[in-house]
């Protein structure tokens, strides 16, 4: 029987705890502690690497279900295994939860599988150009036939309206799009307290701090950002460039770093938990996002959460946050010489770039804010269960 007062909602992440490096996986989980947090019932499927049995804890009221992976679940072997332990526990969960939500493509195939053999609602996330591409691939573009089964799809949620116009342009049905923006929560620390924070992470507390945040991969396009750094300390005394995140360019950016002389002045952290990002961004003067297609970055909200000055590569995902000299810096190319040139600006212009972070603050509040997203979901997840009863 539906709970309509308090919807059920199991949300599916296909990347390994604890080691949510990306930001949909992060903001999936930050989705899921305030939709708790308003009394819904909520639940997240995740893998566990390293693991033969099933375990579950209680995060933020949030419960996590590990699935089991014995080794990497990048390997095909195991993977294989992974699955057959998921559709075991996703048989065992049938009745706990009302509605599936995808964030994740990994396995996309059983879960729709399964949705559709136990009439179970669900929704795809879609957070990326090429994340379309691959469902597009797998459903085809016959979309009609997603309402053969009764009462199965939701529909597609898209943070962007390049996203939802994406979608239009391949014919999919206008009811099948929600657009819910990403949300971000403000920063629960002072954000005067900044040399309180670069004390506690052993930063220097006279250097003008510069922050880049991502998996290490060519669609994140950091290596533009080392390139440009090479005019940035040129230039500029006292500033060091910060980079958390990992990935497989992480040997490339090594390497680059070491060519361009600037091992001084750029730390590459690697896999930092989410709760010391929140340290960094108070600790640091300016933010950077080199990547040259986004969706609706998280990672851009919550440097702006942070009332940091953003610079941005001028795509259309980053267009709908940022208008360019108010609330942050979009660059046309990302040519390195104009990255560098861009970073030199507002280091040398203080004011200015408090101002632009106080505005993109304000942005946050006003448009990106997750208790707005959150009541978004809400309505969402009771308006269908409503119409299903």
């Amino acid at each position: 029987m539906l709970s309509k007062k308090n919807p059920r909602i199991l949300f599916t992440i296909d990347k390994p705890y604890p080691f949510w490096e990306g930001g949909a996986e992060v903001h999936a989980f930050k989705i899921a502690r305030a939709l708790a947090q308003k009394g819904l019932n909520i639940k997240i499927l995740c893998p566990l690497e390293k693991s033969w049995w099933t375990k579950h804890r209680l995060i933020d009221g949030v419960s996590l279900i590990h699935v089991p992976v014995p080794c990497s679940i990048n390997k095909s072997f195991f993977f294989k295994i992974y699955n057959c332990h998921l559709i075991l526990t996703l048989i065992i969960l049938w009745p706990y939860f009302d509605v599936m939500h995808f964030f994740g493509l990994r396995g996309i195939k059983l879960l729709l599988v399964y949705a559709q053999i136990f009439h179970k609602r669900y929704f795809l996330k879609i957070t990326s150009v090429r994340n379309w591409s691959y469902i597009r691939t797998l459903l085809g573009t016959n979309w009609d036939r997603l309402s053969t089964v009764p009462q199965t799809f939701g529909g597609f949620i898209v943070p962007s309206h390049e996203l939802e116009n994406l979608l239009l342009k391949d014919n999919v049905p206008r009811f099948y799009i929600n657009y819910i923006v990403n949300g971000v929560s403000m920063p629960n620390q002072d954000i005067n307290r900044k040399q309180y924070n670069r004390r506690q992470l052993s930063l220097s507390s006279s250097k003008t701090l510069v922050l880049c945040m991502g998996r290490l991969h060519p669609d994140k396009n950091i290596e533009t950002l080392v390139s440009a750094w090479k005019t940035v300390q040129e230039n500029i005394d006292s500033v060091h460039l910060l980079i958390l995140g990992d990935g497989c360019e992480k040997e490339k950016l090594k390497n680059l770093i070491g060519k361009v002389k600037a091992r001084d002045t750029v730390t590459l952290y690697g896999f930092v938990p989410h709760e010391i990002v929140n340290k960094f961004l108070l600790a640091s003067d300016l933010f950077v996002l080199p990547s040259q297609k986004e969706g609706c970055s998280n990672a851009l909200l919550e440097a702006m959460a942070a009332r940091l000055a953003c610079i941005a590569i001028n795509c259309k995902g980053n267009q709908e946050i940022i208008t360019n000299g108010i609330n942050g810096i979009l660059i046309d190319d990302s040519n390195p010489a104009f990255l560098a040139e861009a970073i030199i600006n507002l280091i040398k212009d203080g004011p200015k770039r408090k101002k632009i972070g106080e505005q993109a603050y304000l942005t946050t509040q006003k448009y990106f804010s997750i208790d707005k997203t959150v009541l978004r979901y809400i309505n969402l997840y009771c308006t269908i269960l409503i119409n299903d009863a």
